[in-house]
């Protein structure tokens, strides 16, 4: 009885947690609350370990996958024995899986825990069951999957006509703002300075030297696999445009 106790407990927790990460993240923070209530009732909580594997071994998945708290890295390799290619580190408050979830998407990817991380889960039959019974759901997921290709766009357009130190502010900005920041917070951005070339097409040495301008200046501060971002204000202004949160 004492087990079966702590077990409700720990589940109403936990939907506690969902609930509140949907409520503060750029992406579903904008839903009206009952659909919010609605998405957080679908989700389950997992735990995982730094570096652990999400998915099934051979990187399909059908499961939308929202980061409560800690980091996931997102990479494919377009051929066997290719060098990997980083498309993401994302944090609190972001999502990936959605399309795959809604119409059992038939691309890969390896998704994996950057530090320990806490995700809400939902498997497509729940998530497709949802929208059968919930069809308010549907503007949510269309808004959702629409902002995605707008990212997707705006990451290419950078890539191919910004400065270095411009896409780098801007690919900070958007994992930083995926979830509610207070006024005057300096969040931090968990990600590897190694990762961070690889996403943006640029040499290490030249992201280190970047990034080693930008901590003179008083703008971030980097640590173990830790960017912070010290002040928003004079970023938002290197980054020109808005940024979209990723």
């Amino acid at each position: 009885m004492a087990n079966a106790m702590r077990l409700v407990v720990g589940r109403a927790g936990d939907q506690g947690r969902i609930r509140l990460a949907l409520a503060r993240s750029a992406h579903f923070g904008s839903l009206a609350p009952e659909v919010l209530d609605r998405v957080a009732a679908m989700c389950r909580m997992r735990h995982v370990r730094h570096g652990e594997r999400l998915g099934s071994a051979d990187g399909r998945d059908d499961h939308l996958w929202i980061v409560v708290s800690g980091a996931v890295r997102i990479s494919t390799r377009p051929k066997e024995g290719s060098r990997e290619v980083v498309h993401a580190v994302i944090g609190n408050g972001s999502f990936f899986g959605l399309a795959n979830a809604v119409h059992h998407g038939p691309y890969t990817f390896e998704a994996r825990a950057f530090g320990a991380t806490d995700l809400a889960v939902v498997d497509a039959a729940r998530v497709q069951s949802g929208l059968e019974q919930f069809p308010r759901l549907w503007r949510g997921v269309s808004g959702l999957l629409a902002r995605r290709l707008k990212v997707a766009l705006d990451i290419i357009a950078d890539n191919r006509a910004l400065p270095l130190h411009e896409r780098l502010v801007r690919r900070l900005l958007s994992v930083a703002t995926s979830t509610e920041l207070l006024e005057g917070a300096q969040p931090t951005v968990q990600m590897t300075q190694g990762d961070l070339a690889r996403m943006l097409d640029a040499g290490r040495s030249k992201i280190n030297l970047a990034l080693k301008q930008m901590e003179t200046q008083g703008l971030l501060r980097t640590g173990y696999r830790t960017i912070t971002l010290l002040d928003m204000a004079k970023l938002r202004t290197i980054a020109g445009r808005e940024v979209e949160p990723l």
